[in-house]
This record gives C-alpha cells, structure tokens and sequence, in this order.
C-alpha cells in the first residue's frame, strides 16, 4: 500500500495567512497525505522582534509567540480532518536551508507563496524562489496571491519534439501530477506545447542543422497522440507555433490559466522544451507555478553544506 503523501508549507517569515496555506491543504487532502508547516525566522529578524526590557522568559519571546500562532493556524487546518504539524525555525531564510529541511523531512511536495524582487523592469520573481526551483528536491509550488483564488484552469507544458526516453518519462510525470492537481483543487486539466524550430533536435557535429525536420504539422500529431493517451478533451488542447521568447508566459497571461506545470531547467526536455522562453516565464510568473525535477537528479540536488538550524519545537 502506497504511503501517505508529505506536503510541506514554506509560510512567510511573518504571523500572516496567506493563498499558499489554502493550497497547501487543498493539495494535501486531495492526496490523503499529511502538511507540514515551517517558517523560517533569520536571527537579526527575531531579535529585532525581542522587546529588551521584556522578561528573558521563554514564554515572553516574540519567536515562542510565532510559534503559538502558527500552531494555531494548523489546528484550524486539522479541524478538516487533515493530519497537520507546524514549527517555527530560527535560521537564515536560504535555499541551502530550506532544501536541507525539505530532504530532512522527505517530503514529496512543496508549497510555497511567490516572492518577488522590484527592479527597474518591473516585478521579478525572487532570487529566492528562483534557486527554490531550481536546487529542490521534490516539486515546487509557488502560489501567485493576485491570481485567480480559485485555480480552476491548470495548464501543462510539455516538450513534443524529442522522443528520447527521459522526455517521455518526463512528460508523464508532469501531466500525472497535472492531474493530482486536478483532483485536489477542483479544476480542469489543459495540456500546452510549443512548437519552436530552434528547439528542434540538432544534428550531432553540426550544431546549425537540425536532425529532423519534424513540421508542424507532424508535430501537432504528435501532441494529439499524446493527449489522446490522458484523456485530454479537444478544446483543453493548446499547441502553439511560435519562436518568440515569451509565446508561454503570454498564452497562459492572456488565457486565464491559474496554474502552470513544467519541468525544471536541470532536465534536458525543459532546456529544449522552454529553451529561452524560461526566464521570461518566471522573470514575472503570469500565474501561480509547479516546477518539476526529474527523479534522476533529486539525489545530487541538494546541498550538505546548510546552516546549523535552530528549530522552536511545537509545545
């Protein structure tokens, strides 16, 4: 028997409730598994919090007070039916933590709210979430609080032209969690595809030719037959011929999607799958986003190298 499926809920380093926590238990009572929930506190922030002329008492802590809160906040959730457990950590906010936690825990998914950076050219995801995706272990959903709070449509981008067996492997594995999404949300399951000649295979010796020259015609039958095989109803299908760099972000933007699934840029299929619409993608999320690694990568993804943690453990 399949064991239950471990959901982790990154909350803001602040006592806030935000969409992710939702989704968080959304996902985890569609897939009967369990939620856990950790705030990351950097130290400079929880001293700051401290009152100095406050008692030294533990129970007088602004931190031992997050905690109360956020114990709170999961007894709520329980109250569901959901089996949930939280904990407040005092330790820098960094990847290299937060995956250290992440394969600690060995939990199957990760649940956390977009953060993003201001610049000249507008909102950009954070460097945070960015490495997130990048260096987790297991998936990443990163909630976008101004989108749709119901996340009705979820949209799947999968790569058509290549047929290498990673690929394939790596388009069931996200179209498989597509519909996990599906089923714990309450949505409808959209499969996408972008058809890009630069992203055709190339021929090996010769980086400027490609080794095929799969059309688009042929290519939009070979995305058919791959929706035929999940069930994809005919209007849920989008195949799109385009070489411009933001043809996915646009698409999902102008569409209304609520949740875009990919695979990570690690995988081959993504690198040619994405290619260079990928920054453009997640420089500002048209949505909220599921990055997907694949399996073979998970062991070497992690770094042992995290900060010593500095956990408040539930009373």
């Amino acid at each position: 028997m399949a064991l239950p499926k471990r959901i982790l809920l990154i909350a803001p380093c602040r006592m806030m409730t935000t969409l992710a926590f939702e989704r968080a238990a959304q996902l985890a009572e569609g897939l009967n598994g369990t939620l856990r929930i950790v705030a990351f506190v950097p130290q400079d922030q929880g001293r700051a919090l401290q009152n100095p002329s406050a008692s030294t008492d533990a129970r007088h802590s602004p931190l031992w007070a997050f905690q109360r809160w956020l114990n709170a906040e999961a007894s709520l959730l329980s109250k569901a039916g959901l089996h949930v457990c939280a904990e407040v950590l005092w330790c820098p906010r960094t990847v290299a933590n937060m995956c250290s936690y992440i394969k600690e825990a060995e939990v199957d998914y990760v649940i956390k709210d977009i953060e993003e950076d201001r610049s000249a050219q507008g909102p950009t995801l954070s460097t945070l979430d960015w490495q997130l995706l990048q260096e987790s272990p297991v998936p990443v959903l990163l909630v976008k609080t101004q989108g749709d709070m119901s996340s009705r449509r979820i949209i799947v981008a999968v790569d058509i032209l290549h047929c290498e067996p990673e690929i394939v492997e790596m388009n069931r594995c996200l179209i498989e969690t597509g519909y996990l999404l599906v089923r714990s949300f309450g949505a409808s399951l959209h499969l996408l595809s972008v058809y890009d000649r630069h992203a055709l295979p190339v021929a090996h010796g010769d980086e400027r030719r490609p080794a095929s020259m799969l059309s688009a015609h042929h290519a939009r039958q070979h995305f058919d037959a791959l929706a035929d095989q999940y069930a994809i109803a005919l209007q849920n299908r989008h195949f799109i011929v385009s070489e411009a760099p933001d043809s996915i972000s646009r698409y999902v933007s102008q569409n209304g999607f609520d949740v875009l699934v990919f695979g990570t840029k690690d995988h081959v299929s993504t690198d040619l799958l994405l290619g260079r619409t990928e920054r453009c993608v997640l420089g500002d999320p048209p949505c909220s986003v599921l990055a997907y690694k694949s399996r073979r990568l998970l062991d070497s993804s992690v770094s042992h190298d995290a900060d010593k943690f500095a956990p408040m453990h539930a009373f």
